[in-house]
């Protein structure tokens, strides 16, 4: 792989966690507010949990690539 391709992969894999970790912000307001509301975020929570996973995941990747 060439210093432009990872590059290119690492300034892609920066926008994909920054996006999640966007995406993870919202969803947590959003079970704040059904939590706050009296409804059932179960599911919610499993899928903010899943998120946060995947984060790690390409927080590893990127490192990796960094390297």
């Amino acid at each position: 792989m060439t210093i432009l391709n990872e590059q290119g992969l690492l300034q892609e894999t920066d926008r994909h966690i920054a996006e999640g970790r966007a995406r993870a912000i919202i969803l947590k307001r959003q079970i704040a507010d059904l939590q706050q509301r009296g409804h059932n975020a179960i599911g919610s929570m499993g899928l903010l949990r899943e998120l946060e996973h995947s984060l790690r995941l390409m927080s590893t990747q990127r490192e990796l690539i960094a390297r």
